[in-house]
């Protein structure tokens, strides 16, 4: 009887998860937990509206105000700070700055690489630019007569062979 300590009862089941087996002779099953719905709560600190900087007077030098906000925040804050609705040439000058920070970051990235991994990166790009050029340079229509062209072309090999006398 020492044989059929570890035996698994039941019925003999192909598909689904594995029954885990006590060393006692018992299955343990575990159970799915039931999800529950948890409403999400967005805690913001030091987050103030744009009208409330105006009415206490903050700058926009403030460290904990511009920590605690993002980029389009920063925007709209200088929009609300300065009157305007439009673009303002410090929103392009913002932008101008996010896309120096990513060279910056992608120039310390380039740092860790080997001289392959370089030239593999640039060759990489290179074949990735005259991809989208060529997908560019045709419209939709232009593809869509030129992938049926190519069908017709295609031999039909589906078609059953006639076979025999006449």
């Amino acid at each position: 009887m020492l044989g059929y300590e570890n035996v698994v009862g039941g019925r003999l089941k192909l598909k689904g998860k594995a029954l885990d087996v006590k060393k006692d002779g018992g299955i343990n099953i575990k159970k799915k937990k039931k999800k529950q719905n948890k409403k999400k709560h967005i805690i913001m600190t030091n987050y103030l509206t744009p009208e409330e900087v105006l009415s206490q007077k903050l700058s926009l030098d403030s460290e904990d105000l511009l920590q605690s906000m993002n980029v389009f925040e920063k925007r709209e804050l200088r929009r609300v700070i300065d009157g305007d609705t439009m673009r303002t040439t410090d929103d392009q000058h913002d932008d101008e700055n996010d896309i120096e920070k990513d060279e910056r970051q992608s120039a310390a990235y380039d740092s860790y690489l080997t001289p392959a991994e370089r030239r593999y990166l640039q060759q990489w790009e290179k074949l990735d630019c005259r991809r989208l050029a060529k997908m560019a340079s045709k419209s939709h229509h232009d593809r869509i007569q030129e992938f049926n062209q190519y069908l017709a072309n295609l031999s039909e090999h589906y078609d059953i062979l006639k076979v025999g006398p006449g």
